[in-house]
């Protein structure tokens, strides 16, 4: 989905939560729009970012890359499922607290970015292209090394 998409919607949400949130609405954006920045983190731990060896950081650089690219063997850590549960459990535990507008708001901004997500990957039948979990992640990166390295190991011992 592109960022215009998340700003405007984030936006919208924002001043829906106004009257009931008052300033704090404004972490609607943060939990809607600036989530999106673990795609430029990707982006900087990515060995797909280097040319000639020389890192290029830049904000356009990493959108072009992920506007040109699927999310496949990608993970997005503030679009996880274990995100959504801190933010839950942060919700649950300032339930109290004059920090529950801001957690909710933060909350509600981000299940609109992951249903606008979802929406899309569904439209564009690509929905096995992210990992929605960072455990899944580590496991599903951990099944492909070792097969990849049981595949090695038979063809140095099929050589010997």
């Amino acid at each position: 989905m592109r960022l215009s998409a998340h700003f405007i919607a984030s936006s919208i949400i924002a001043a829906v939560l106004y009257p009931f949130f008052g300033w704090r609405s404004i972490f609607a954006l943060a939990g809607g729009f600036l989530i999106d920045i673990d795609h430029y983190v990707w982006f900087i731990a990515s060995s797909h970012r280097k040319r000639s060896g020389i890192a290029d950081l830049g904000i356009k650089e990493a959108y072009n890359y992920h506007t040109s690219h699927d999310y496949r063997n990608q993970l997005h850590i503030f679009h996880s499922l274990e995100f959504l549960l801190l933010l839950a459990a942060l919700a649950a535990v300032s339930w109290q607290s004059a920090y529950l507008p801001a957690v909710l708001a933060c909350l509600i901004g981000f299940a609109v970015h992951q249903a606008m997500d979802i929406y899309e990957g569904c439209m564009d039948d690509n929905m096995d292209a992210r990992y929605f979990s960072a455990v899944h992640y580590i496991f599903s990166r951990k099944k492909v090394y070792e097969v990849k390295n049981s595949k090695k190991l038979k063809k140095v011992l099929k050589n010997k």
